[in-house]
């Protein structure tokens, strides 16, 4: 596709990802006989599986592009519209809701819609910011591009375990990068899980005995709240984590369970949750209490056996990489049991010092300054909703699993995160919240009350969790006004969309609008941000941003670049991923973070850049490193600066060698040199 206009690019991709929507809709409507809410559950489910095998297989072949991609994701669309022809279609009824409760929750999600599209127009000029993004989210889906390949990407003065981590999140910004031959869509990757979120928020809450009503309200108010509207527009995977919680999660209700789909949609989900990153072992103790579901639903032991296959397979692949290369599945965690030492690694991740006090963990969960904090007014109200659920739904929590999971999860999933992770980011423990959030649904829906009361204390919740979404009320007012707009239009226009006639009208002009759209603007938009791809950076990064625009203009696009003592690579990679970028070690017999030593050292997240670069940087050997990087195919070094190795050895190597390395430019964050032979 490297050939095609900008604009032709962005179309097939989005026509690519409807085509896979609408048959994985259809392939489990026809199949299970749910209603929209459970079909679009498994919709959303199966899309991200197709991404995920559209990414892999061929990345395992390499062969990895955007043809391929394309390639797979339509033929496995194909076989699943295939399969509703051939397979044997169960004929267990649709379940419906009352006309209300159904109109109450597509207004819902139309408003949240609409928060959303507005939010992105007001964002989609913005840059790609985000430490994480810059270091390994989007620099591992370039790598993987450019070698055709899922490699092994080294992130180097940084958290090793972003290198070892199962990396699911970066094959769904792969999948969205790749089409269109830059990361223009990447920012905004989150938001469909959270639609995601949404309808396995419905379907677990109905599961509670929730009126789809309140269930809709309260799911709205997670979409919006500071905690997941703040990171849905930032390249991270902690919403994909949590999706794929909840979609397990919801899996496990008794209607579900036994249907056809039953065993392979919890596997595919619990599978894409471990295959997403290591924080998922901080949730995983969570299923536990949820695991006799399956039981009461007498499942057989083939049902069994094809949850394990479909986790194990989606899953397993990452893990057993590191075993192979490292001697243990988790590295670079140093695993113990007790005294016995199970798994060799660099360090033993200690608890984040700043939740070492109830104060440090309160701030953790509410501070001011976390972007994706909780305001305390609504934690205040969770938890009064949370211990309402305790009083009405206490003796249900023996025989039923979901309750179980509901009142007791978020206790023990926060208290994991408290007393384990290595840092105080509320983010590692969205599942719990979403948990947190389902109880106190059922705790409303529990009170004594008629509906109109219960559903505006739902209202008065929901309203204090989006207004606490943004600090900037201005553009927050916005957000809730194009919510609204949408909402409004979107079911008024309701009634006449139950004819056939109409709905392919309406849905003709809707595409016919957004092909004109992307016609006349995704170039422009285009040609803008690669103009102004480094210097928006600036508020962000000002120390950076001159080395970055030099390099952008100065050095060719394709050159090979050498760095060190630095972590944000990916703006060195040009804007459509078209420069290499690697590091050259000093230290001899080094090539990934596996030759390193193994060692026992507590390491808190605060002490993990000074103590990887100690370790890189130790005994470095001059006459090795100056071989091995005049043999490479690099043309440039850069050697940055950073305050926890102000002088990396390789800055006095290439000074001591002026016949190999010119100064090409330098300033506060490094010193640029062209290689000579």
């Amino acid at each position: 596709m490297i050939h095609l206009p900008d604009e032709l690019r962005l179309f097939i991709a989005l026509v690519a990802n409807l085509f896979v929507f609408l048959a994985a809709f259809k392939f489990s409507r026809r199949i299970t006989r749910q209603d929209w809410i459970g079909s679009s559950l498994d919709a959303f489910l199966i899309h991200y599986l197709v991404q995920y095998l559209a990414v892999c297989l061929p990345g395992l072949l390499g062969i990895l592009c955007a043809e391929s991609m394309l390639l797979i994701a339509i033929l496995l669309a194909f076989a699943m519209l295939w399969a509703t022809r051939k397979l044997r279609h169960d004929d267990a009824p649709l379940s419906t809701a009352p006309r209300f409760e159904t109109f109450f929750c597509v207004g819902c999600l139309l408003f949240a819609i609409g928060y959303f599209a507005s939010l992105i127009q007001s964002q989609y000029a913005a840059p790609l910011v985000g430490d994480d993004a810059l270091t390994y989210h989007l620099p591992v889906a370039g790598y993987w591009l450019q070698t055709g390949r899922l490699g092994l990407y080294n992130t180097w003065f940084f958290n090793p375990a972003n290198t070892y981590s199962p990396l699911a999140g970066s094959t769904f910004f792969t999948w969205l990068i790749a089409p269109i031959g830059a990361d223009m869509l990447a920012q905004f990757g989150q938001m469909p899980a959270l639609i995601f979120t949404f309808f396995a928020f419905l379907q677990l809450a109905r599961a509670l005995n929730v009126r789809l009503s309140i269930a809709s309200l309260i799911a709205v108010a997670v979409l919006l709240s500071r905690p997941f509207i703040a990171e849905a527009i930032l390249v991270k995977d902690d919403h994909f984590l949590a999706a794929f919680f909840l979609a397990a999660i919801a899996g496990c209700t008794s209607e579900r369970l036994q249907d056809r789909l039953g065993p392979w949609r919890i596997g595919v989900a619990i599978g894409l949750f471990f295959a997403t990153k290591y924080t998922a072992f901080l949730t995983a103790p969570l299923f536990l209490l949820a695991i006799d579901a399956p039981f009461r639903a007498h499942w057989k032991p083939r049902q069994w056996l094809t949850l394990a296959a479909c986790g194990l397979a989606l899953s397993l692949p990452w893990y057993l990489r590191n075993l192979i290369l490292t001697a243990s599945p988790l590295y670079p965690a140093t695993i113990t049991l007790g005294p016995f030492q199970i798994f060799k690694g660099l360090f033993i991740f200690d608890r984040s010092t700043e939740m070492r006090t109830l104060a440090g963990a309160w701030n953790a969960l509410t501070g001011a300054e976390v972007y994706a904090s909780l305001a305390p007014r609504l934690v205040a109200l969770l938890t009064l909703a949370w211990l309402l659920a305790i009083v009405f739904t206490i003796k249900n929590t023996r025989r039923d699993p979901l309750t179980r999971l509901c009142l007791l999860g978020p206790v023990l999933g926060l208290t994991i995160f408290f007393l384990v992770s290595h840092a105080a980011l509320i983010r590692y423990a969205y599942p719990s919240l979403l948990l947190l959030f389902a109880a106190a649904a059922m705790g409303i829906a529990r009170l004594p009350l008629p509906k109109l009361p219960q559903l505006f204390l739902a209202a008065i919740l929901t309203a204090l969790a989006i207004w606490g979404g943004f600090n900037n009320k201005e553009s927050l007012q916005n957000f809730i006004l194009a919510g609204v707009i949408v909402c409004a239009v979107g079911l008024s226009l309701a009634p006449a969309l139950r004819h056939s006639r109409v709905r392919v009208a309406v849905v003709s002009l809707a595409y016919l609008i957004l092909a004109a759209a992307i016609f006349v603007y995704w170039h422009a938009i285009m040609d803008a941000s690669r103009a102004t791809a480094i210097v928006a950076l600036q508020s962000q990064y000002q120390g950076n941003v001159p080395m970055w625009a030099y390099i952008a203009d100065h050095v060719p696009p394709d050159a090979p670049l050498a760095y060190t003592n630095l972590v944000f690579t990916r703006p060195l990679m040009g804007f459509d991923y078209s420069r290499r970028v690697f590091y050259i070690p000093t230290r001899p017999g080094l090539q990934n973070y596996h030759d390193l030593p193994p060692g026992n050292a507590h390491i808190t997240d605060q002490q993990i850049r000074p103590f990887i670069a100690q370790l890189l940087t130790d005994h470095p050997d001059q006459k090795l490193w100056l071989a091995n990087i005049l043999q490479s195919n690099a043309q440039y070094l850069l050697v940055g600066r950073q305050p926890i190795l102000s002088d990396p050895p390789e800055h006095v190597f290439a000074e001591s060698a002026p016949a190999h390395f010119h100064r090409e430019f330098a300033n506060e964050s490094g010193t640029l040199y062209q290689i000579h032979r």
